[in-house]
């Protein structure tokens, strides 16, 4: 049998509704995207709900456009092992450690990521046209049809002529014909101007320079761009990529683990992403990525792991 989650599930409904917005608290675009996808068990933590955003959402599922509201504002949303989606800020703090008595012999692997000496986010703001015109001019069957917009309109700027308005919203408009003929709707529609924000460093000797660029990101919030991106920059100079097998304990993707070896070696490493055998013993095939670090005398505080006592991995 298989099993999908709710986020599984979020990327089967589409999300519409999207809006202009300007300024609007990242927690209420999150409610409308779970409210379309007909989710209930949800939870935002609080310093993430009140981030405004601005932007535009268009049509595409409701799990890319959660992504996108959580790209903006550095979230994770997760529902691993639960039937609640949890939306947080992810930090670096070790969680667990998975020593060789939980990996599969011979499984465990480690590669190197290519080198980055920059990111740049293409981000985008849209400006309302002063002048109305047509946003959609063609034949319609009788009974009743969904148009989407090629580019956001004003709502309340639409007028229709050949057909009856059942429905206006910023990326799309339901409308009812009384029989097959010509449908004009006429309106304001918004331009869409991007703006790319970098961060960057010299090329380190022996390596030819390497931009990671983003593709352009419809909401973001101008005061915390540059955070953004010295966040995706420190992440992306963790090279040491790391894949392994292993037996699942209290492990989840999206958790920072300390993966040892025989020699007493360790790999600090995010897990991005696992498959889970839950027939076969518990057993993971878990990709990670991370840092190398030698460890001689340590210990844990709560869940924060220090090495030699004066700093945090």
């Amino acid at each position: 049998f298989s099993l999908i989650d709710t986020i599984g599930r979020m990327d089967r409904i589409t999300f519409r509704d999207g809006e202009i917005y300007i300024n609007v608290k990242a927690g209420k675009i999150m409610e409308s995207i779970f409210a379309a996808a007909n989710v209930d068990n949800y939870n935002i933590d609080t310093e993430l709900y009140d981030i405004p955003l601005s932007g535009h959402l268009e049509t595409q599922t409701c799990r890319e456009a959660l992504k996108m509201v959580c790209f903006a504002i550095g979230a994770l949303a997760d529902d691993s092992r639960s039937d609640t989606v949890r939306v947080y800020k992810p930090t670096r703090y070790v969680v667990s450690e998975v020593g060789p008595s939980r990996k599969m012999q011979g499984q465990t692997k480690m590669e190197l990521d290519e080198y980055v000496n920059g990111v740049s986010i293409t981000s985008a703001n849209y400006t309302l046209q002063s002048d109305s015109q047509n946003i959609y001019d063609d034949n319609l069957p009788a009974g009743t049809s969904v148009i989407d917009f090629t580019a956001p309109c004003q709502p309340s700027s639409v007028s229709i002529s050949g057909g009856t308005l059942e429905k206006i919203k910023t990326n799309y408009a339901i409308v009812k014909m009384s029989s097959e003929g010509k449908c004009t709707l006429t309106g304001k529609s918004y331009t869409k101007k991007t703006f790319k924000n970098s961060v960057s460093e010299t090329a380190k000797a022996g390596e030819a320079e390497n931009i990671k660029e983003y593709g352009v990101v419809t909401l973001y919030n101008s005061a915390q761009i540059e955070d953004k991106l010295a966040s995706l920059f420190s992440y992306l100079k963790l090279r040491k990529k790391l894949s392994m097998e292993y037996f699942v304990d209290t492990e989840q993707s999206g958790n920072w683990v300390n993966v040892k070896d025989i020699n007493e070696n360790i790999s600090t490493t995010l897990v991005e992403s696992q498959d889970i055998d839950l027939t076969g013993g518990f057993i993971s095939k878990a990709t990670c990525r991370g840092y190398n670090i030698v460890v001689t005398n340590m210990y844990y505080t709560g869940s924060e792991l220090y090495a030699g006592g004066d700093f945090l991995l």
